[in-house]
């Protein structure tokens, strides 16, 4: 076959595939052709094809698993070697940035590996499960009451739960912790609980006494009053929380962590403040805040993010709002970030600990991939960048394969 027929064939099981004709051994024949492919597929593929084949791909059922393994380590080993992926590219969506080559390779090779998965003998499951770890499914969340009981959240689900006759607690059919005043009369007492949501669990949503939102990250922690104070209302946190505060200017509302305290009176904002990262990051949505930290006053305008570090407090004017948000969308999102920042955010998503040796390379990645992916489909995308992996259960060791 020649060089043009070979690229017309190509072209015509593309077209196929697009129009989900393409038979079980046609999409075989596609993803042998694509994998020994050394020209530019930007010649046969428009961005919006590119498109299409996502659309197309995450209903595709029709499969051939006895080679679908080998398949799969055939693409990535492909774009491994022609050099796809650099750090610093972008990640497009759910998937690494990279050429149109490499994005139609993962995308095929992302139908074989997920069919690997949809069609292992139970007894083979077993044995990957140990080797792998699934995104969180539920909610580990619970809560602290004021007189020290611990509750689950997911307890909550089999009817409401009242504290010294003040405030009832239930969720909703959103899975939202609400609060609910029972006595009017009670108004002005208080009594403090803390909602902790550990690593390896889903993100949580409650909505507070005086109606203001507050998303709860993994590994993050939030501690607030049963009902506020007639002048001001005060939360603590840690970890990762977004705020969607309810408008009250006779009455701020203030959120204290440790080195810094940020007033609002009704905003909408995010806090990244884990203890195991460089800076305390406020970024401003809507409204407008005032932040104290290190002896230093800031007044934050929508679009702005004020860093705050043991030694510095650096003010950035234009943040990228849909990054900074990422992972109240169900992504994980990275702009020129280093492996070891990137590695704490998945450590905490997926609780596990990361174990580097040797040597560890400097350089920076951006992109977005999806929070709902195996650890093992994370890592893989690192490994094209010549990090390689291990997994031992909750353990991950990495290396440089250069």
């Amino acid at each position: 076959m020649t060089m043009d027929t070979s690229n017309t064939y190509l072209k015509k099981l593309l077209d196929a595939f697009l129009e989900e004709t393409i038979s079980r051994a046609e999409l075989q024949e596609l993803l042998e052709l694509i994998s020994q492919y050394q020209g530019n597929l930007q010649e046969l593929l428009s961005e919006t094809d590119l498109e299409r084949f996502i659309q197309v791909t995450s209903q595709e059922q029709h499969l051939d698993t006895a080679t679908s393994e080998r398949i799969h380590h055939q693409l990535l080993t492909n774009i491994r070697q022609q050099d796809l992926i650099q750090p610093s590219h972008k990640i497009h969506r759910t998937r690494w940035m990279m050429s149109a080559a490499a994005i139609l390779l993962l995308i095929l090779a992302g139908i074989y590996f997920q069919a690997i998965h949809k069609t292992t003998p139970k007894n083979q499951e077993l044995i990957t499960s140990t080797r792998d770890v699934a995104p969180p499914s539920l909610s580990q969340a619970y809560i602290k009451l004021s007189d020290g009981t611990q509750i689950a959240l997911s307890d909550l689900e089999k009817g409401a739960i009242t504290d010294q006759g003040i405030v009832e607690l239930e969720k909703n059919q959103d899975g939202q912790l609400i609060y609910k005043t029972i006595d009017q009369a009670s108004k002005g007492k208080t009594g403090l609980h803390t909602v902790f949501n550990p690593k390896g669990s889903k993100l949580i949503q409650m909505r507070l006494s005086d109606g203001s939102l507050v998303w709860l990250n993994a590994g993050s922690s939030i501690t607030y009053p049963v009902q506020f104070s007639d002048n001001q209302r005060v939360v603590a946190m840690e970890g990762e929380a977004f705020f969607e505060i309810t408008t009250n200017p006779s009455k701020p509302f203030i959120v204290n962590n440790g080195t810094t305290a940020i007033t609002v009176t009704g905003t909408q904002f995010n806090v990244n403040a884990y203890e195991d990262e460089e800076a305390v990051r406020i970024s401003l949505l809507e409204g407008s805040v005032k932040i104290n930290a290190a002896n230093h006053t800031s007044l934050l305008k929508p679009g702005e993010q004020l860093s705050v570090g043991e030694s510095s407090v650096t003010l950035t004017r234009q943040v990228d709002m849909d990054h900074v948000m990422a992972w109240k969308n169900g992504l994980f999102s990275f702009n020129q970030a280093g492996l070891r920042s990137i590695m704490r955010t998945i450590a905490r998503w997926y609780n596990i600990e990361v174990v580097y040796e040797g040597q560890i390379s400097d350089d920076k990645y951006e992109g977005q991939i999806s929070m709902d992916t195996k650890l093992s489909e994370v890592l893989e995308l690192l490994e094209l960048n010549h990090i390689g992996y291990e997994i031992d259960n909750n353990i991950v060791k990495l290396k440089s394969t250069k």
